[in-house]
This record gives structure tokens, C-alpha cells and sequence, in this order.
């Protein structure tokens, strides 16, 4: 019923959105099957997006620093329990904030992720932007305005980089929205699609500075420096970005950069110094600069490439394809000593939008792969502009893409019967047998047995979906994009309309903690060891109680060896630890009274309790559990 409330008002408006789709150069019928491929792609949006608790890894402790800011009126600092927690900041978590406050009649988790409906809307409308400008590039395009707006968004959307991130309420969104609406702009002002005005060039410069300052006060500066770093390279190439227009242009973006990246730092270096220096060196500079360990730092080159290709794809395979065509062409014009360097200076500004995308993702991804720190989420940025740079690279329709379409269509009916079959056991017999043939390991990934109670209008909407899907795949000449789109947000939107319970029972802390909750029964503190950001996020939500480290430090665990006078004296201590970990009370003085954990998860929550008889008094120290 929840998923309900939101793709109700959704149908409403198929009407108006199937304007969007090709209406000539494409191989589409033009009538049900426009609705019913944007219906496969709002589906793909919205299942798994609401009607679940936050899950690990960034999306709770996300949510904790909103639901804080909301509930203790922490809107400077951002906070986890009772710590400053200074990794990102605040942007993202005011605007989630600001859903909870508006939207009070849902859960705070489900109001916040309304945010991410707002950056995804964002992320889309700079997206069209940067279509248009590179459509206006081609010469003799062979598809319309339309289909080339499709096609794009399809290669964008169906992004296995994207799939799991843009349904998380996590900074990156933010992050992304600001550097999409940033790209679109630099791309907008150099194109040479419009006649010059200067009109024009103030509004791309105060986009352009815009775009920088919400990916700024989103989630720090690493887009900053590297859409400042792509205008520095385009500079010299392309004349737009030169004299009148280009000081208007830059001198625009600064102004409007101002409001973003002045108010908040300040307003933080002048409550708190320390957390100032937190934010800038540790968590920005420290982080890229490998001199702080804080996640992703010790990922060889060869792990970041094949995540560079795995989150792009499809695009990144178009790319890689498009690479060595260009690489064997390179080596035909060395052989016959015909000059490169002029050819290249030329395509730069016959096709300055396609060029300004390409430098974007050059320098983004040598700086990621050259850091100290890489995620695959940390890609995010950039996928957009893959997708820019593949949609030109689309096969044209031989005979055996059309045999590869009807393999893709093959296997995602495959994927979906899965699906199905393993809602049913799931529903009649609590295990899913099936699975347990394909995938021998499931029980350490996914809580068995598990008992699905049937939901109607999950249900109903996974059935709209697989008749969307068999109608989008009967009904139309087979090609490989439309096959990829279809099926993928086919599978995804079934899978987690049907087995949305089961997964979040496995990841989420909504289990664990709600046992929790009746044993905290006014403690004069809770200390905790080994719990992270995200568990001590949900804990405070859920329970109500924030938990103090026993280590001192604002990122991760603490700092091993630094005891927090905070949590000397408390009269709990939960800690998290292995499963196969010897487990024995800390110390004499400390009773456990209880042990769970999430279903499927090696690690294991145990909660102690000070002894309050005479011959144990509350322990002045808190020496760690063992490991």
C-alpha cells in the first residue's frame, strides 16, 4: 500500500509523457507502446524506492543526519546520535529534511526519499539539455529530435552504475544533480547551435556556477575542482570560453557559485574550527590525496577499471568499442603521415558540446583513478556523460543485432520466471528451493526460511509490469537498446515489487533494533562498541537512544586507543562483533541480556548491562570486547 500511494498519482500523467517518445527514425509503433516503455521506466524508478527501511551502506546514516536535523534541530552540523559527523555536507540532508517536515503524514524515512525523486528530476532535466545541444551538432541526424531524447534517456537509465544508487537516499544524488545541470551548461555555452548573445552566456554562467555549488554543499569538492579543471582545458580550444563572453560567462558562474560555497563553511569555521578542518583537509583533501584512510583507499588500478566498465555498461562497452575504431584510425593517419594534432583541434570545434562531455569524463575518471579513494558510488557523476558520448555509437540494425535482441528478450523472461517462481515458494512454503539450485550460498546472503505474506497492490503493479514488458517485447522489431531498457527495468521493478520484505529484512537494521528498543528502558547512557555511522544512525532512530563510542573520533569506529569520556560511566554497552568471535563480557562488571542480528549477517549485536548490586559498581572504564 505504500508503494501504492506513489505510482498512483504517477498513471495519471502517462498521457503527457508519451509526447516524449520517437515519432519517426526509430523502429517504435506509436501508439500503447510509447506508455508502455515509459511506464517500465517510472516503474524501474519508483519500486524499491519507497516502502522499505534505510539500507547499508550510506543510505542510514543519510537519513539519520535528516531525521537529526529535523527532530534536534541540527541544521549547521551535520550530526549521527550525538556526534558531528562532517564526511559531507549539508545539502542534501536539508532538502531530505525539509521532505519530512513538509510531509509529515509519512514515515520520516519514506518523506526524506522524496528528496531523491527531486535530484533524480533535476539529473533529468539537465540531462534533455545536454541532448539537445549535442543533437544540434549533427548535421544530417538520422533520427528525430524525439527518438534521439529517448534513446538517450534509455542508455542513461538502464545504467548498471545508477540502478542501485539513484533508489538510496545518499549525497551522490545531490552530487550528481549539481554536476549534470554544471555539464549541461558548459555544453550549452559553447555550442555553436544559437547564435551568440550574451543573455545566453549569463544564464549558462550562472547555471554553470549553480551546478558547481550544489555539487559543492552536496558532497564536497571533488566536482568543483574537476568541472573548474574541464573549462580550464577547454580554454585555449574553443573561442566561446574566450574574451567578452567568456569573462561574462565565468564572472557569472562566480556569482552565482558565491551563495553556495561563502555561507556555510564560514557559518561552520566559525561555531567550530576543529570540524572545519575535519570537513576540508581529513574528509576532502585527505581523503583524494590517499593521506587519510576513510573507505575505497586501497582498491588497485585494475579493480578501478573493470568498475569503471561494469557501472557504465551499456555505454561504457559502446565507448570501449568506439575507442579502438578511433585507435586503429589514429594508426592509419600515423602511417600516412597525415598531422593528427590539426584533425583533432578541428573535430574540437566542429563538435564543441560532444568535446566539452568528453574532457568531463577524461579528467573525472583520471582523477578517480589516480586518487586515494575510489567507490564505484563516487562514479556516479560521470555516468551521464558516457551515455552522451555512446548514444552516437549505437549499432545500426544488422541481422545479428536483431538476433542478439531476441537473446536479451530471452533471457531477461528467464530472470523474470525466477523472479516469480521464487515469490510463490516463498508465498506456500517459505523457501526458495529454485534459488537454492541456482545459488547454493543464498542463505548467507538472504535470511531462510522467510514466509512473503501476499500484497495486492504489489502484486497488481508487478502484473502491469510484466504486461508491459510482454507488450513492449511482442509488439516491436527486435532492437538491442529497446530489448536492454525494457527487460533490465522489467527485472528490477518485478523483483522488488515482489520480494521487497525479503530483501529489506536483510538489509536493513529495522529487526535487530526494534528488539532493542523494549530493553533500553531509560539508560543513563548507551556506549557502543564496533558499530559504524550506519548502525548508530538507525539505532537512535529506532530506538530513540543515541549511542556514545567508546573510542573518540567522528568517522567510523573511532580511533582505537583514544577512550571517549562520553561513554565512561554509561550503564549500557552494545557491541557489534563477528560471529565466530569468542563472545564473553568485557569485563566483571557488565551483564548481557541480550543478542540479535540482522537475518543472514555475519555480525553479531550483543547488549550488556552494568550490574547494580553492591559488589559491582558501574565501571569507570569500558575496555573493548574481545574481537
Amino acid at each position: 500500500m505504500k508503494l501504492l500511494r506513489f505510482t498512483l498519482p504517477l498513471s495519471l500523467c502517462l498521457a503527457r509523457v508519451a509526447r516524449f517518445v520517437p515519432t519517426s527514425g526509430a523502429p517504435w509503433r506509436l501508439s500503447a507502446l510509447r506508455a508502455g516503455v515509459y511506464g517500465l521506466f517510472a516503474a524501474y524508478l519508483l519500486a524499491g524506492t519507497f516502502g522499505r527501511f534505510p539500507w547499508k551502506a550510506d543510505e542510514p546514516y543519510s537519513f539519520a543526519i535528516a531525521w537529526n536535523a529535523v527532530s534536534h534541530d541540527r541544521w549547521l552540523i551535520p550530526h549521527i546520535g550525538d556526534d558531528p559527523f562532517l564526511e559531507k555536507p549539508p545539502l542534501f540532508f536539508w532538502l531530505g529534511a525539509l521532505c519530512v517536515r513538509l510531509f509529515p503524514w509519512l514515515a520520516p524515512h519514506e518523506a526524506a526519499r522524496l528528496a531523491v525523486l527531486a535530484c533524480l528530476g533535476v539529473t533529468l532535466w539537465g540531462f534533455c539539455r545536454a541532448l539537445k545541444t549535442v543533437y544540434g551538432e549533427i548535421a544530417q541526424p538520422t533520427l528525430s529530435a524525439p527518438a534521439w531524447r529517448f534513446c538517450g534517456i534509455a542508455l542513461l537509465a538502464t545504467n548498471l552504475g545508477l540502478a542501485e544508487h539513484i533508489h538510496k537516499f545518499t549525497a551522490d544524488l545531490g552530487q550528481l544533480a549539481g554536476a549534470m545541470v554544471a555539464l549541461a551548461a558548459l555544453m550549452a555555452a559553447v555550442s555553436s547551435r544559437d547564435a551568440p548573445s550574451y543573455q545566453r552566456t549569463l544564464m549558462h554562467g550562472g547555471s554553470f556556477g549553480a551546478g558547481i555549488g550544489i555539487a559543492l554543499l552536496s558532497k564536497g569538492m571533488l566536482m568543483p575542482g574537476v568541472l573548474f579543471a574541464v573549462w580550464a582545458c577547454c580554454l585555449p580550444w574553443l573561442p566561446a570560453l574566450r574574451g567578452r563572453r567568456g569573462a561574462a560567462f565565468i564572472l557569472c558562474a562566480g556569482l552565482a557559485l558565491l551563495p553556495f560555497a561563502v555561507p556555510w563553511p564560514l557559518a561552520l569555521y566559525s561555531a567550530a574550527p576543529d570540524l572545519f578542518y575535519e570537513w576540508f583537509w581529513v574528509n576532502n583533501i585527505g581523503r583524494f590525496a590517499g593521506f587519510t584512510s576513510l573507505g575505497g583507499h586501497d582498491n588497485p588500478l585494475l579493480d578501478r577499471l573493470f568498475a569503471v566498465v561494469l557501472a557504465g555498461a551499456p555505454a561504457s562497452l559502446l565507448l570501449i568499442k568506439g575507442a579502438m575504431t578511433g585507435l586503429i584510425a589514429l594508426a592509419r593517419r600515423a602511417r600516412s603521415l597525415r598531422p593528427g594534432g590539426r584533425a583533432l583541434a578541428a573535430a574540437f570545434r566542429r563538435y564543441p558540446a560532444r568535446s566539452v562531455a568528453a574532457v568531463y569524463l577524461a579528467v573525472g575518471l583520471a582523477t578517480l583513478l589516480s586518487s586515494g579513494s575510489m567507490r564505484d558510488i563516487y562514479l556516479m557523476p560521470f555516468l551521464p556523460a558516457m551515455a552522451l558520448l555512446a548514444l552516437g555509437l549505437l549499432p545500426a540494425g544488422q541481422p545479428w543485432h536483431r538476433l542478439a535482441a531476441r537473446a536479451l528478450d530471452g533471457l531477461f523472461l528467464l530472470l523474470l520466471l525466477v523472479i516469480v517462481v521464487t515469490a510463490l515458494q516463498l508465498y506456500h512454503a517459505g523457501t526458495p528451493r529454485l534459488l537454492h539450485g541456482l545459488w547454493p550460498n543464498i542463505d548467507s546472503q538472504l535470511p531462510t526460511p522467510f514466509w512473503l505474506i501476499p500484497d495486492g497492490p504489489s502484486l497488481g503493479l508487478a502484473c502491469l509490469v510484466l504486461a508491459l514488458w510482454a507488450g513492449v517485447t511482442c509488439r516491436r522489431k527486435p532492437n538491442l537498446l529497446c530489448s536492454w531498457a525494457a527487460g533490465m527495468t522489467a527485472v528490477w521493478s518485478v523483483a522488488l515489487l515482489l520480494l521487497l520484505p525479503w530483501l529489506d529484512a536483510a538489509r536493513s537494521y529495522h529487526q535487530p533494533f526494534a528488539q532493542l528498543r523494549p530493553l533500553l528502558t531509560s539508560p543513563h547512557c548507551l556506549a557502543t562498541d564496533g558499530l559504524g555511522e550506519s548502525e548508530l544512525g538507525m539505532l537512535h532512530y529506532l530506538t530513540g537512544v543515541a549511542g556514545r563510542r567508546i573510542y573518540a573520533g567522528h568517522s567510523g569506529q573511532g580511533e582505537p586507543g583514544h577512550l571517549n569520556e562520553a561513554a565512561l560511566g554509561c550503564d549500557f554497552l552494545l557491541v557489534q562483533q563477528a560471529q565466530e568471535a569468542r563472545i564473553a563480557p568485557p569485563a566483571p562488571a557488565w551483564r548481557r541480556i541480550w543478542s540479535g542480528q540482522r537475518p543472514a549477517d555475519d555480525r553479531l549485536f550483543i547488549l550488556y548491562r552494568a550490574r547494580r548490586d553492591p559488589g559491582h559498581a558501574v565501571p569507570a572504564a569500558l575496555p573493548p570486547a574481545p574481537r
